[in-house]
């Protein structure tokens, strides 16, 4: 689904970037019938190409917000700054705050892993294209926390950090898993009081 902008061949395509294919398909694997893995059971040596992109974060209970409890040296090279502590929508206007948070509240809530596509902006500099991927793992107290990457399409030499200025939101994806059946289910619920006619 194209969020701003032209749709693209690549937006249409739903193609993963081959680390976070690589990075599902161990989670999928990882987690077996369970609607999310362990944090513990994710084996950091089996995704240390992707180290650097990858953030780990947490809803805050107060308030609608994201905090990132370790974030990567990718995610603060594209940020500008180290993202430990802070919600990594910040930069975002409200429209792209909205869509992420729905996407990260999909993967706390009911275990819903997703793709987004988005577009960097940092002063003086060409937009970076860029993909996230969220997937939902269980943290040893039993709260849920958000595995997440966020890679480029393609090898960036390392430049000067210059912070963030703006992002967009290109494409969203929602990624079906076979347990969604199992979160989703309800109880039928009787209301006394009504007539059969």
């Amino acid at each position: 689904m194209a969020i701003h902008g032209p749709e693209t061949d690549e937006d249409r395509s739903g193609n993963l970037h081959p680390g976070n294919r690589s990075l599902f398909c161990y989670w999928e694997s990882v987690r077996g019938e369970a609607p999310a893995p362990a944090r513990a059971q994710i084996d950091l040596k089996r995704i240390s190409d992707i180290l650097p992109g990858v953030v780990i974060m947490e809803r805050s209970s107060q308030m609608q917000a994201y905090r990132c409890r370790l974030s990567g040296t990718g995610i603060t090279e594209l940020w500008g700054h180290d993202m430990t502590g802070r919600d990594l929508r910040e930069p975002g206007g409200n429209f792209e705050r909205e869509v992420l948070a729905r996407l990260f509240d999909g993967a706390f809530a009911g275990a819903q892993p997703f793709s987004a596509r988005l577009r960097l902006f940092h002063a003086r500099q060409e937009p970076i294209m860029v993909e996230m991927l969220g997937l939902p793992v269980i943290a040893q107290s039993g709260a849920t926390q958000l595995l997440a990457t966020v890679l480029t399409k393609a090898h960036r030499r390392k430049t000067t950090v210059v912070p963030l200025r703006n992002f967009q939101i290109t494409a969203t994806r929602t990624i079906a898993t076979e347990h969604r059946h199992l979160v989703q289910r309800r109880r039928l619920q009787v209301i006394e009081g009504g007539v059969y006619r």
